[in-house]
């Protein structure tokens, strides 16, 4: 792999996480600090989209992939200690494989542990993330926590 590519993937998975919620938490961090509104009723909430691969390495030619994303979840970790006393909350969404563009043509390259029917070859619907996404952005308990969507592929 060609170090501008790496260079390309570390910036887009990882860097641009890592400023955005410097941003984000700059400001919710002021906003808790000016504000009588109580710890109970939630300040903010990072969500971070990783991925099945970075849970567990599937596809041997992503392992730069992986490793940002695996970053990433200890990353969303990490913010979910530092931002727990400004009432900040930080989750990790894990995808399995999902029919995208950038995956059209391409093959689940496993068949998940979860099979709904003789037809099913692995894909993860979006509606699926969608409802992770929204379980973190609405339960005010959860923070630090990393939910795989991937029909149990990555405990393979």
């Amino acid at each position: 792999m060609e170090v501008e590519l790496i260079d390309k993937i570390v910036a887009t998975n990882l860097t641009g996480a890592i400023k955005l919620t410097k941003y984000a938490l700059e400001a919710w961090v002021e906003r808790h600090e000016n504000s009588p509104r109580p710890k109970s009723r939630g300040n903010g909430v990072i969500i971070n989209l990783a991925s099945v691969q970075g849970l567990r390495p599937i596809i041997p030619v992503l392992s730069v992939y992986s490793t940002t994303k695996a970053a990433l979840n200890m990353f969303t970790k990490a913010v979910a200690v530092e931002g727990g006393a400004y009432a900040i909350r930080s989750n990790s969404v894990c995808p399995g494989y999902v029919p995208t563009n950038m995956t059209d043509g391409m093959e689940v390259p496993e068949r998940p542990s979860l099979v709904e029917d003789d037809d099913d070859v692995g894909w993860v619907s979006r509606d699926s993330i969608a409802r992770a996404v929204y379980y973190f952005a609405t339960n005010l308990q959860v923070s630090g926590a990393i939910l795989a969507v991937d029909k149990a592929m990555s405990s393979l």
